[in-house]
């Protein structure tokens, strides 16, 4: 467009007849015109540009200067639009919610039932086999207590000198060794456990080994039971009198303790008593050390010669007391009991 604004002014000026210098002022008077509008132009559409770019970047900050806004228009929309929602719905919300309320509470009430039922059953259980154990458990000490209590003792004096102790069911429960022969004794013929006859009769062999030829047997009982001791006097002459000779009488808890506090058996301490009234000066641990066929013999010696003669033997018992031989003669014997024997003359 400029181009022909140009190309007409040319003509003209060419067609007007215009002294030179005129024309030349005039062409550079419409030069610089020319000019200064291409100028304004140029500034023109640089300020447009500008004025663009700050206008995009005036909106651009508005937008995000906004955002919040609208959010927050947004979310106080949906906040007021959630109250009304909720107050609608409320009452229904309330009635379900009471609804299911009563529904958990009772549910929670069925199974608070279920449960302490439960407990209550596990808990009786529990104390029903507690009890039940507990009731074992007392059967089996009682069972076990009665097992073991002593209710005979049967001290037997050879030297070896032993005391066997004895329950209802007369099963040998103790054993004590009065002297070293006595714990040989025992370990060569054992007797824990085992029936008082089975027991004896191995005794007597292991005892009779150990005192040599000749040995004496006295057997000294102490049980509050008429009817035990019978039976217990009975297996022991059985047991201890078939290899020799043998004694039996019957003593008691006091009689037992002073012998023991000498270390003797009840036999030797009897002995030891009937030494010391004969005058005979005998020390205990000398008695202690012999055998019954020693104190036997001592104590017949310082009785003198008419004792010997008519076969009267002294009695370690606390009554009186018969003896039979096994060559069918008959015996008497003295002492503080009943006492009874059987007597192998040499």
């Amino acid at each position: 467009m400029a181009n022909n604004e140009e190309h007409q002014v040319k003509e003209a000026f060419e067609t007007i007849h215009l002294p030179e210098d005129i024309a030349a002022r005039a062409l550079e008077s419409i030069e610089a015109k020319r000019e200064q509008r291409e100028s304004e132009r140029v500034e023109g559409v640089m300020a447009t540009q500008s004025n663009v770019c700050t206008n995009s970047l005036v909106r651009q900050e508005d937008e995000h200067a906004e955002e919040p806004l609208a959010t927050q228009e947004i979310f106080y929309a949906n906040k007021i639009a959630g109250q009304e929602a909720k107050t609608a719905e409320e009452p229904f919300a309330s009635q379900a919610s009471d609804h299911t309320i009563e529904a958990s509470k009772g549910r929670g009430s069925a199974t608070s039932q279920k449960r302490r039922k439960a407990l209550r059953f596990a808990k009786g259980g529990r104390i029903a086999a507690i009890a039940a154990c507990l009731a074992l458990v007392a059967c089996l000490i009682g069972g076990v207590a009665d097992f073991l209590r002593p209710v005979a003792y049967v001290g037997i004096d050879v030297n070896p000198s032993v005391e066997l102790t004895l329950n209802r069911f007369d099963i040998v429960v103790g054993t004590h060794a009065l002297n070293d022969d006595g714990q040989q004794a025992l370990d060569e013929a054992p007797c824990m456990w085992r029936a008082f006859a089975d027991a004896a009769r191995d005794l007597d062999g292991a005892m009779r080994a150990i005192a040599g030829e000749g040995a004496v047997a006295e057997v000294s009982i102490d049980c509050d039971n008429e009817n035990r001791y019978a039976a217990l006097a009975a297996q022991s002459n059985n047991c201890f009198g078939c290899k020799g000779e043998a004694h039996c009488n019957r003593t008691n808890a006091e009689e037992r303790q002073a012998a023991h506090d000498l270390s003797m058996g009840v036999a030797k301490y009897r002995a030891y008593q009937a030494l010391q009234e004969a005058g005979i000066d005998v020390s205990t641990e000398e008695c202690a050390s012999m055998s019954m066929r020693e104190l036997r013999d001592l104590l017949v010696r310082n009785e003198g010669d008419t004792s010997e003669e008519e076969g009267e033997h002294p009695r370690m018992g606390n009554g009186q007391g018969a003896g039979a031989h096994n060559d069918g003669a008959k015996g008497h014997g003295h002492g503080n009991g009943n006492g009874n024997g059987k007597h192998a003359q040499e």
